[in-house]
């Protein structure tokens, strides 16, 4: 099926302190670099009904990467903020994500990457079953 998921990512950052990141689809590294500004990653495969997953990736954040100075907060993080698939808008479905730490700890439905760790999207193909599922539009025969 031709499918085209576009994900935005925007680096929160300050100074020199500018994210490292790194976004797999289905264990393939399609990109990698540093982030100073927002980005549009646009995914057009032909892929088979099926699981696949959608990784993001903090590479480089540190301790002195977060700072509170004279009532200020400073951080190093990804946000995802956008998910499209087959033109359909699906920012709902980030709530669906899970974010895994560097040290294990877990969060669901959280789109801000703040500590080194996975940020994962589960996407079943066909993308418009899985859009219609996860913004609860009602029922939707399902071709797996």
């Amino acid at each position: 099926m031709d499918t085209r998921i576009q994900v935005t990512l925007d680096g929160i950052y300050y100074d020199n302190h500018i994210p490292q990141f790194s976004i797999e689809f289905d264990g393939t590294l399609l990109c990698t670099g540093y982030l100073t500004e927002s980005i549009t990653y646009n995914i057009h495969q032909h892929l088979q009904p099926g699981d696949y997953k959608l990784q993001i990736k903090l590479l480089n954040k540190t301790d002195d990467d977060t700072k509170y100075i004279d009532n200020n907060f400073y951080d190093k993080a990804l946000k995802v903020s956008k998910l499209v698939l087959n033109d359909i808008n699906c920012d709902e479905c980030l709530l669906h994500s899970t974010y895994i730490t560097d040290d294990n700890r877990k969060f669901t439905g959280e789109n801000y990457i703040s500590w080194n760790g996975v940020w994962t999207l589960d996407i079943s193909i066909p993308v418009f079953t899985y859009a219609h599922q996860k913004k609860n539009l009602g029922w939707i025969y399902n071709l797996k």
